[in-house]
């Protein structure tokens, strides 16, 4: 989270203690104790969600080390398998699916995702000229 929306949730951290503190002031109108409720509970969620992403991207960084590694390598093999299924390798759309792990690894995270989506839906959109003996988009 950044500052600002910790700053945020700081605050709202403040009012829902103040409405705990008054709980007694405000006891009898029902409709302000069940938004006051609605809000004690998007205030958890919230702060359960900001835990997990300050342990996701200190603790887990091997795991996305690992994740990427497997698209990277998944996408090369289907994608130049794929090229080598079209009609021709010297095809336009051969040439496009030929990928290499050094290429996609010097991409950020999001770049390789995208790049990685990009080829698995050129095959997806090809499939009829693809040989099903050898290469399937599942």
């Amino acid at each position: 989270m950044t500052t600002k929306q910790t700053n945020r949730l700081e605050m709202a951290k403040t009012l829902k203690q103040l409405f705990s503190v008054e709980q007694t002031a405000y006891a009898e109108n029902n409709p302000l104790t069940a938004r006051v409720a609605e809000l004690n509970t998007l205030i958890e969620n919230i702060d359960g969600i900001a835990g997990t992403q300050n342990i996701d991207t200190t603790a887990n960084t091997s795991l996305k080390t690992n994740a990427k590694a497997l698209m990277i390598n998944l996408t090369v093999a289907y994608a130049n398998t794929a090229a080598d299924f079209f009609e021709g390798k010297d095809s336009p759309l051969a040439k496009q699916l030929t990928a290499n792990k050094s290429k996609i690894q010097r991409l950020s995270g999001v770049e390789a995702k995208i790049y990685c989506d990009k080829l698995y839906k050129l095959v997806a959109g090809n499939e009829v000229s693809l040989n099903p003996e050898y290469v399937t988009t599942a």
